[in-house]
């Protein structure tokens, strides 16, 4: 919707190119977005019939063409995410939530990134350290790091309440909030920004923030699966597309 803040629409924008160029831009995700569907949010998967690999395949076909995402994509999306599950209930509801996770919040942050590369300085990071708190009842141990941890890392809430939280998350703490400062106060960070080859293809450099891993720099963070999302993406979105 177009307003007097957003005097057209973002994915037109975007599309488009009308966005504010010569900027120092980071976007960030967490390592299992999806975990928003596992918990008070909940999911709308009965888990008690669907249990085996060809079921979560069935189901996850059907919600992604609820979507208006057309079968062939559906297909090459449940293929390529379940090719690679266990076969025991709690991997592939695991997989299933991956799936609308990457779709919905982690390869759409990712692509948007890709997007606002001419004529931008772009980089981008994933969290991978696990706290012990349990946020809002719905990041439990069994996930990843959650959707909105990185919030909590960022904005120092091991400090606020000390109570519920180990040294070591204050200490993944400082780090996320010494990332975001540096970043704030010198325009850039440590590590390399994403780039672009003359062929186009983007090089995905991506900072994975984890003190006790020493904050290692990688290329290949969710790469291969925003490919294979990117076109259902647009489908949902076709004003994105040229």
């Amino acid at each position: 919707m177009e307003t007097i803040f957003l005097p057209q629409e973002p994915i037109k924008a975007l599309r488009d190119g009308n966005y504010k160029r010569k900027a120092t831009l980071m976007f960030g995700i967490t390592d299992d977005e999806g975990s928003v569907m596992d918990g008070p949010m909940g999911s709308d998967i009965d888990r008690e019939k669907t249990v085996t690999k060809s079921d979560y395949k069935t189901v996850t076909k059907a919600k992604l063409m609820d979507m208006a995402i057309s079968s062939d994509a559906a297909d090459d999306i449940v293929n390529f995410y379940f090719s690679k599950s266990a076969e025991n209930p709690d991997a592939l509801f695991r997989t299933y939530t991956d799936v609308f996770g990457d779709l919905t919040l982690g390869c759409p942050t990712l692509l948007m990134a890709e997007n606002v590369l001419q004529d931008n300085i772009v980089y981008t990071y994933h969290l991978t350290y696990k706290m012990e708190f349990e946020l809002f009842g719905f990041c439990k141990k069994q996930r990843g790091v959650c959707h909105g941890q990185d919030m909590l890392l960022l904005f120092g809430a091991p400090f606020l309440s000390p109570e519920g939280f180990p040294e070591s998350d204050r200490d993944e703490s400082r780090n996320m909030i010494q990332i975001w400062t540096d970043f704030a106060k010198n325009d850039k960070v440590e590590w390399p920004a994403l780039a672009k080859t003359n062929s186009g293809r983007v090089i995905p450099f991506n900072k994975e923030i984890n003190l006790s891993k020493g904050n290692p720099t990688r290329s290949d963070f969710n790469y291969v699966a925003c490919r294979v999302l990117e076109k259902a993406i647009y489908s949902i979105n076709p004003k994105l597309q040229n």
